[in-house]
């Protein structure tokens, strides 16, 4: 969560609206997706044979489920859409302004898919390895 942050701090601006309390709507959010994993974590016992959208049929009823489902899957497919399209202009932008916007994308996509598809323990090894070096490149990034 944190490496998440820390990439999408530097394309979303989350605390402009706060200003000098950008830290403290940083920690709220943060505060709140805690509160979410937790709620997502308990359905995940209840129900630990089912997807989301399996356990969501059944808590609300076959048809509420399957729209709350629908909406579930379209809300995450926004989501990563936008955040594919963020990280695709901020490399344009700033380090790649040569190449077109849909090789940039269409390169992203795949190494995820390719990290999804090696399993989830490869993205979590990756996000290890990518934080270690964040950390020891800090002190040699310019300000």
């Amino acid at each position: 969560m944190f490496i998440f942050d820390l990439g999408t701090a530097l394309i979303v601006s989350y605390g402009i609206p706060a200003k000098k309390d950008a830290w403290l709507a940083v920690i709220l959010g943060i505060g709140g997706g805690i509160l979410l994993f937790f709620v997502y974590c308990m359905l995940f016992r209840q129900y630990p044979n089912l997807p989301l959208t399996g356990y969501v049929r059944k808590i609300f009823g076959k048809y509420l489920g399957w729209i709350i489902s629908l909406l579930y899957c379209l809300l995450f497919l926004y989501i990563t859409a936008r955040n594919v399209r963020d990280f695709g202009d901020l490399l344009t932008s700033s380090t790649l302004p040569e190449t077109p916007l849909l090789t940039i994308n269409l390169s992203l996509v795949l190494v995820i898919c390719y990290i999804i598809y090696l399993g989830i323990e490869v993205l979590g090894r990756t996000a290890e390895v990518f934080i270690v070096i964040l950390i020891l490149l800090k002190d040699w990034m310019p300000l």
